[in-house]
């Protein structure tokens, strides 16, 4: 589903004339030509017309929006800018830049794909700007790829992750249904194997152990594309704030009193069990 945006997040003239500055563009007078972008005078001494900057088969300019459905703890969606044109002719340079927890393949190719980091959350917005140049003249664009819940995504238990995950964590015939292969819990990151075992851990009094377990399920949950409401992104934030540098047991002796992690544990069970408003859990 493609929709432009309003006349809102279109670039304003203060940012393209900002634009216009970087690496050495001179004058910000006399703005025109295409997309309101600024024409110089190349070395003949004629006009030059900035490129189209645009996205798509359609070549659709700046401001557009597109959705795609989360596809786990990493989201993937194609970059294509090849409909982009200089009005002389002139062959073009690209250089993408994108949102935070995101990479791009090529940053300076036509058409690559853009990697969005959706381990904790799918449910947010990557801009992307879109600088393409003649040698001359630079033009500019904007892509906003939002991306949302998978359809129908739901969540699980522990108790569900506990034995549908790696070897040591998939009873029976179960499979591994983890879309990762290493979680950080607190300032820790720990390989699938270790997070296998930290579930085999009974809590025994220690409330940082009952903590991870549903820290642990909470956050594959959001990495299999179950929706995260606010309330539940929040409590993962506030466990891992919790946890911090502490290792947890069988991988180290961290420890934490059950009084300080209940209220957590109790919420982030409220989530993996589907119970918090904007959650559906799974059959």
């Amino acid at each position: 589903m493609r929709t432009l945006l309003a006349t809102g997040l279109l670039l304003s003239t203060a940012a393209t004339l900002a634009w216009a500055g970087i690496n050495g563009q001179g004058g910000r007078n006399n703005l025109g030509g295409v997309n309101g972008q600024q024409v110089r005078t190349s070395q003949s001494g004629s006009n030059n017309l900035p490129p189209v900057c645009c996205f798509g088969p359609d070549c659709q300019q700046t401001g557009e929006t597109d959705s795609l459905e989360c596809q786990g703890a990493e989201t993937v969606y194609v970059l294509d800018a090849t409909g982009s044109y200089d009005p002389e002719g002139q062959p073009l340079t690209y250089f993408w830049e994108s949102c935070p927890g995101s990479t791009i393949d090529d940053p300076s190719s036509p058409l690559t794909l853009l990697r969005i980091d959706t381990s904790s959350s799918c449910d947010l917005v990557c801009g992307v700007r879109l600088t393409v140049s003649d040698g001359v003249n630079p033009g500019y664009c904007r892509i906003y790829v939002k991306v949302v819940p998978a359809s129908g995504g739901c969540t699980y238990t522990q108790g569900y992750w506990k034995n549908h995950g790696p070897v040591g964590c998939a009873s029976g015939n179960n499979t591994n249904h983890w879309a990762v292969d290493n979680l950080d819990l607190g300032n820790v990151n720990y390989t699938d194997g270790e997070l296998c075992s930290i579930f085999k851990t009974p809590v025994k009094g220690n409330g940082l152990v009952s903590l991870s377990h549903q820290l642990i399920a909470a956050k594959l949950n959001a990495a299999n594309g179950a929706s995260l409401p606010t309330i539940a992104s929040d409590a993962i934030a506030d466990a891992d704030a919790l946890i911090g540098d502490l290792v947890v047991p069988p991988v180290g002796g961290g420890y934490l009193a059950p009084a300080t992690t209940s209220f957590l544990t109790g919420l982030l069970g409220s989530y993996n069990e589907g119970l918090l408003e904007g959650t559906v859990h799974c059959d």
